[in-house]
């Protein structure tokens, strides 16, 4: 997940182990990352790996809230690396539709007759 909200003027390794500490009733940490912004300081966005069961559901009921004078907000939960997405196609989408249009068409056109 993403989370912002810290103060980035404190050392990396004090950010990681805070956001860790509030994360963790969550599920396991395996990853805090803070990515340097364009000139060599911390970035304002954190991205924390998170595994268990209702890890997601747990960490966004945790954003929001003050941590020790940080308002750490979750900004956005990402599937875990290796995960296949899958998307709809647009024809698949479009075919209860087109059905559906069809069907109300057909019974349009034999009311009028």
């Amino acid at each position: 997940m993403i989370v912002t909200g810290y103060d980035t003027s404190l050392p990396e390794i004090d950010i990681q182990i805070r956001l860790s500490n509030h994360f963790s009733s969550c599920g396991e940490i395996t990853n805090v990352m803070i990515p340097k912004d364009a000139n060599g300081g911390l970035d304002s966005t954190a991205l924390i790996s998170i595994l268990g069961a209702g890890s997601v559901e747990k960490a966004l009921e945790l954003g929001g809230c003050d941590v020790g004078g940080w308002n750490i907000a979750v900004v956005t939960v990402l599937p875990p690396l290796g995960t296949t997405i899958r998307y709809c196609s647009s024809s698949s989408l479009s075919s209860p539709i087109k059905s559906k249009m069809t069907t109300r068409t057909k019974k349009k056109k034999s009311t009028m007759e």
